[in-house]
């Protein structure tokens, strides 16, 4: 069916029979194409020449601009993205696992940087996942799939609240000494003697990564157990 076919006689559109075929937003559109009073017959405009013809020359030019669109909106996005990415508050192991997963898949990572997703907690819980695995192919036991996101959300909100709040330099002694142990994992172990006239010095070390904070003990005793000197040292800064 051509256009003319919905043009009546007295040269105005043909609003029933428009109606038979197209969408109300749509004939509001065709209602405002304004028509000619010469009864022209149809024929294929290119919109592309100034006299509405079809050549090959401006087929090209035309593919060719669309290219460079294309290539000049990809690489800003792609170059927006992977500034967005590396400043991502999170561990620097955490970026290079991400980093890895998203050089074949840039185009999903690029759809959640615009879609404003929680990005980092979305990269923990990868980071989670893969680690769970590699655990699971050294011997361990996997963990419910619950557990898996219930740790990464925990390690997501612990380290953001390291970064906007961090410690104060100045430790003393009485502040480490009180230093909670519940990020220390405790093992226990028969302290066996040294030999005869010999001293075995004994070291240990607990960290709190809510405050930032590490705290290092040392002892030394003999055969009979007697302790000769012990130390204890706090610190929140690099040795």
């Amino acid at each position: 069916m051509s256009v003319s076919s919905f043009i009546t006689e007295e040269r105005v559109w043909n609003v029933s029979l428009l109606n038979k075929f197209f969408q109300p937003i749509d004939i509001e559109r065709i209602l405002f194409i304004p028509l000619s009073y010469f009864a022209d017959t149809d024929r294929l405009i290119w919109h592309h020449t100034t006299n509405g013809s079809y050549t090959v020359k401006s087929k090209f030019h035309l593919a060719t601009s669309m290219k460079e669109q294309h290539c000049s909106s990809t690489s800003n996005e792609h170059r927006d993205w992977w500034k967005f990415f590396w400043n991502v508050n999170l561990p620097l192991k955490i970026r290079i696992f991400a980093w890895k997963v998203f050089q074949n898949v840039l185009s999903t990572a690029a759809a959640l940087f615009k879609k404003k997703q929680d990005f980092e907690l979305i990269l923990c819980v990868l980071w989670g996942i893969w680690t769970d695995r590699n655990q699971v192919v050294h011997g361990s036991v996997p963990r419910q799939h619950a557990a898996i996101v219930q740790y990464t959300i925990r390690f997501h909100e612990d380290f953001t609240r390291l970064k906007l709040h961090p410690p104060s330099d100045a430790v003393n002694s009485n502040q480490a000494a009180a230093l909670p142990r519940s990020n220390t994992v405790q093992h226990v172990h028969n302290w066996k003697p040294p030999q005869l006239n010999g001293f075995k010095l004994n070291v240990d070390a607990t960290t709190n990564l809510e405050q930032k904070k590490l705290g290092i003990g040392a002892i030394i005793r003999d055969h009979k157990w007697n302790g000769g000197c012990c130390v204890f040292k706090s610190c929140s800064r690099k040795l």
